[in-house]
């Protein structure tokens, strides 16, 4: 009696991986030189950004800081002026 093709891999759908079904998060990500980026209130204020208290990038946060930590003009100034910062999804 003939028995049926062992199903192989490609016959079967990919498995759901954490990575897969995970949620992405937006950050800024520092992507300049220095060892620590740190922009201050009074600097964020010089850039009509209010109540947009310090904030750092370092190796200890991968040099990256949620979207959502940051206020919109905090992000537009990032996004649109300088350039060593880069939106990405993590």
């Amino acid at each position: 009696m003939a028995t049926a093709p062992e199903k192989v891999a490609a016959d079967k759908p990919p498995a759901e991986t954490e990575t897969s079904t995970a949620r992405k998060t937006e950050v800024i990500k520092y992507v300049g030189t220095a060892n620590v980026r740190e922009i201050m209130g009074k600097d964020w204020s010089k850039i009509d950004v209010e109540d947009q208290g310090v904030v750092r990038w370092s190796k200890d946060n991968k040099w990256t800081v949620p979207v959502a930590d940051l206020k919109p003009g905090a992000v537009k100034y990032l996004d649109q002026v300088d350039s060593g910062f880069v939106r990405i999804e993590v």
